[in-house]
């Protein structure tokens, strides 16, 4: 009985610590969450963080590219896909500047070594807002909403976060959200909780527009200079409806084309106007299927949600092995019991997943 008193009573302290760390929650905080519970508690329970320097890190490159695609949008947000290159480049000049003033960019510039990786930002965002005008003039949905802001109720607990860019077709819309470093779209990756981002967006923005959802898509940016040189690396990547209007209204050149160099879209040869047949289901979904996965999400967000508030932060990263796990890059090592213990196994699922598999989950309950 005692041993059943004093484990109540650590559990009541530990819950009521996570009530007084935890006063809202966005949606990467619960992807991380679900990577790994321990180092979750670290950086966003006790807001642990390093010292800033002036050398550049991951952040700055992706921050770096996000400022100046949002900036560009905005400037041209009634008549983005129709500037002339030349237009595009004497605004591109300007908003450089600008964010080049920001406090953490002009720190770096302080550092003369960093001298030619802002050179090579400079080029490789240039290219950037080429593509982004490319790719509105060949889509039907186009930039409505930038940095839109939303909150989601998870009963005691807020869930906050900040939409990149919404575009809207008709009734429809798609989340577009700007993506530094590698670009994860796995169902798998879904079902564990870790790739959640576009899903929660997609939930938060159907209530806020009163819209129908019809896709999530990341567009990369950053400084993987040593790869692909072309546009088509700015490429749409994402989850979407594999309806044909909605494919249509990826790139309205389908059907005359079976490959898009603005949405990672591929139809089969043989696709006609009236016939677009996708070369995959790897991540499009029928209308039940894109249902079920969006309530999926849900339930994740209030179990995280019940998780976190009641002082569950076990080191139990997810992956398959050291370097596909959040240990590869932590810094937490030397105070985490994960590696010290015999037999400890990481979190994984072994199969990708499809959206049969949601729809067993959601409608009949499958664990």
């Amino acid at each position: 009985a005692s041993k059943l008193i004093d484990l109540k009573k650590e559990n009541d302290e530990k819950t009521s610590l996570a009530n007084e760390l935890y006063k809202k929650l966005s949606p990467t905080s619960i992807e991380n969450y679900y990577k790994c519970p321990f180092k979750h508690f670290f950086d966003y329970g006790l807001k642990i963080r390093e010292n800033e320097t002036n050398n550049f890190d991951g952040r700055d490159y992706g921050n770096y590219f996000h400022m100046i695609a949002e900036k560009f949008i905005r400037k041209n947000l009634n008549k983005i896909g129709g500037l002339a290159q030349e237009e595009i480049i004497n605004q591109f000049e300007e908003i450089v500047v600008e964010v080049e003033q920001q406090d953490r960019f002009k720190l770096l510039k302080q550092n003369k070594q960093n001298n030619h990786i802002f050179a090579m930002l400079k080029k490789e965002a240039k290219t950037m807002v080429l593509k982004i005008n490319y790719e509105q003039k060949y889509s039907n949905f186009i930039a409505k909403y930038l940095e839109k802001p939303f909150s989601i109720n998870l009963d005691d607990l807020k869930l906050n976060g900040v939409v990149d860019r919404v575009d809207v077709s008709g009734d429809c819309f798609r989340v577009v959200d700007y993506k530094s470093g590698e670009v994860g779209r796995s169902l798998k990756d879904v079902y564990m909780g870790t790739e959640l981002q576009l899903f929660v967006y997609m939930i938060a923005m159907e209530t806020l527009l009163g819209l129908k959802p019809i896709g999530g898509f990341y567009f990369p940016i950053g400084s993987d200079f040593h790869k692909d040189k072309t546009l088509k690396k700015f490429c749409l990547d994402g989850f979407v409806l594999s309806e044909q209007g909605v494919i249509k209204d990826l790139d309205r050149r389908f059907g005359e084309k079976t490959e898009s160099d603005i949405v990672f879209v591929k139809l089969r040869n043989g696709s006609t106007l009236n016939n677009l047949i996708l070369s995959t289901k790897k991540n499009t979904f029928t209308e039940n299927g894109f249902s079920c996965v969006l309530k999926y999400v849900n339930k994740l967000l209030n179990q995280a949600k019940n998780d976190i508030l009641s002082g569950r932060f076990d080191a139990k990263p997810v992956g398959t092995s050291f370097e596909t796990s959040p240990c590869r890059n932590c810094k937490l090592f030397c105070v985490c019991s994960f590696k010290q213990k015999e037999n400890e196994n990481y979190r994984k699922v072994y199969n990708e997943m499809t959206e049969e598999d949601f729809i067993r989950i959601v409608e009949d309950g499958e664990k």
